[in-house]
């Protein structure tokens, strides 16, 4: 009679999680379609082209209905579905699940955010104008058959070496090969970071199945990550990749961890605790040093002082969101005259967790989830993307108060992106 109960509750659960994906499917779907008819608000780089190319699978369809709405009804279904599927046992096919949802995502023009257009700008600076995009923005080559897409035309790239040689890379393809190249790079990452996601997991004593639907049903990660192409999927699934290296001591983590900062800054906090928590603290400082300056050296070589500096993303130093904490708590304005204290709070507060993490005090992964949400927290900078570098640090750790707080950090970012 019990494993009877048990199986219906296992079916039970099966179908309420299946329903709330497919829900959340149709919702993003929405949004695709929408977009691909020239919504702005959905898809930023549109600007009144309707080219096949940018527009994705959704071809030139629109849907009735204000874009607002649209989105707003999408967010919150979709965090609605993320927080029934995350407090339900996860089913035997998560993974077939998690696959849609990212196949929507992929599907139409880029969603909710125009940066990669950003990225196609400063690989076609590089790889085909020949000119440093570390100096020159893309307002400075007004020809280029990108510009029309970009939104900050004015800005230098913000980016690491290595990313900024993957966007050198695709350029030759055209604007539209390109664009297509990194929507396909963003969901090989985004793969990625679910098949490690999974792996560390198991690895840990945590459930791969849930930890893996924690982090890939999550809307700010399929809808918004994904559907944006953004870098910071790839820079995630580096961080990931040199966590799996870690479990086994194995040489090559710490030099993965660099490469990830050499995507995007953001890597540092991962890079950092990974040597902290290593049994073989000195010999991982070494690796990643040397991983360092090889990757100083070469951006040195190529781009000069200009390219170190644009790597650190010191060029978003003085920005300010609507969307973040400190902005809705003081105001802009104030955020902004408080934003040097803010970081200090966040430095103090991620070398206190360095130090426990190195004395063995705390465990290593979740102290880097604890950084990471100190630093989303007090930056006056936040986009609902930048949820990436938290979700699987969370979903991985055996910290409950971790995943709560990822949770309520998560319901915040779509709650306030719904009503500010």
């Amino acid at each position: 009679m019990q494993a009877q109960r048990s199986r219906r509750s296992a079916r039970i659960g099966d179908v309420a999680v299946a329903t709330v994906l497919v829900v959340a499917a149709a919702l993003g779907a929405a949004v695709v379609l929408a977009g691909s008819g020239g919504a702005r608000i959905l898809a930023p780089g549109n600007h009144g082209s309707h080219a096949s190319w940018l527009v994705g699978l959704g071809g030139t369809t629109s849907l009735a209905g204000a874009p607002h709405d649209i989105l707003e009804i999408t967010l919150v279904g979709a965090l609605v579905a993320w927080l029934v599927v995350v407090g339900l046992p996860a089913p035997r096919w998560w993974a077939w699940g998690g696959a849609l949802l990212l196949a929507v995502a992929m599907a139409g023009p880029p969603l909710l955010s125009g940066d990669v257009f950003s990225y196609i700008s400063q690989g076609r600076l590089f790889g085909v104008h020949h000119l440093n995009p570390y100096v020159v923005s893309p307002d400075d080559v007004p020809t280029d058959p990108v510009l029309p897409f970009v939104g900050w035309r004015a800005t230098t790239s913000p980016y690491g070496l290595l990313f900024t040689l993957v966007c050198a890379a695709v350029a030759p393809l055209g604007v539209a090969g390109a664009l297509w190249a990194l929507k396909v790079l963003a969901l090989l990452a985004a793969g990625a970071i679910a098949w490690l996601t999974a792996r560390i997991a198991r690895r840990r004593g945590v459930s791969p199945a849930r930890a893996t639907l924690f982090v890939v049903t999550n809307p700010l990660f399929w809808l918004y990550a994904v559907g944006g192409a953004h870098n910071d999927l790839l820079a995630v699934a580096l961080s990931l990749g040199a966590i799996t290296l870690s479990l086994d001591d194995r040489r090559l983590a710490p030099a993965l961890a660099v490469a990830s900062v050499a995507i995007k800054s953001s890597g540092a906090i991962v890079t950092a605790f990974l040597i902290a928590g290593s049994p073989s603290r000195w010999r991982a400082a070494r690796v990643a040093a040397l991983s360092t300056a090889v990757v100083v050296i070469l951006t040195f070589v190529i781009f000069g002082p200009s390219g170190l500096s644009g790597a650190l993303g010191l060029g978003g130093a003085h920005r300010v969101t609507r969307l973040s904490l400190p902005s809705v708590a003081l105001g802009l304005t104030a955020a902004l005259r408080w934003q040097p204290w803010l970081e200090l709070t966040a430095a103090i507060g991620t070398v206190g967790l360095l130090v426990a993490t190195a004395l063995r005090r705390v465990d290593a992964v979740a102290a880097a989830g604890w950084s990471t949400l100190l630093v989303l927290s007090c930056t006056t900078l936040l986009l609902p993307w930048y949820a990436v570098w938290l979700l699987p640090l969370a979903a991985v750790s055996r910290s409950r108060s971790l995943r709560l707080a990822t949770i309520a950090f998560s319901a915040y970012v779509i709650v306030a992106r719904v009503t500010l």
